[in-house]
């Protein structure tokens, strides 16, 4: 999926209050949602220990771009879950390509799930540029 594409399933935000606001009424219809603050990821290792918490990724959890687009295709979303994250352009600043590609891989299975009548969803505050890096 090319960025342009990723771009269509992250949903991204200007205000962490508005974010916050999608985020309870996603809630109330039932949808867990997992809010992660970026702010202060500084390398790779940061978001891959986060997510695999958040989402209790199995212990061998590889912590790369493979081992996350792998788990993720694994993961059971139940009733809707929506991947908040918060101060993603912190993250992006020290790690650009990782945090691009993560989003892409994230957007790939909201796209997936989708198709089969699943709601998996990713919101982004604040948005972040899309440009290769």
């Amino acid at each position: 999926m090319t960025s342009a594409g990723a771009a269509e399933y992250v949903r991204p935000f200007l205000e962490v209050v508005v974010l916050d606001a999608v985020a309870a009424s996603l809630r109330a219809r039932g949808q867990r949602v997992v809010r992660l603050d970026a702010s202060g990821w500084t390398e790779d290792a940061d978001l891959h220990r986060e997510l695999a918490a958040a989402l209790e990724f199995p212990a061998h959890y590889g912590a790369n771009l493979d081992a996350l687009n792998d788990s993720l295709g694994d993961l059971d979303v139940g009733d809707g879950l929506a991947l908040a994250f918060i101060g993603y352009d912190g993250f992006a600043t020290h790690c650009p390509r990782t945090a691009r590609i993560a989003l892409e891989i994230i957007a790939e299975h909201c796209a997936e799930a989708a198709v089969h009548g699943r709601q998996l969803s990713c919101l982004v505050q604040p948005p972040i540029a899309w440009a290769e890096a």
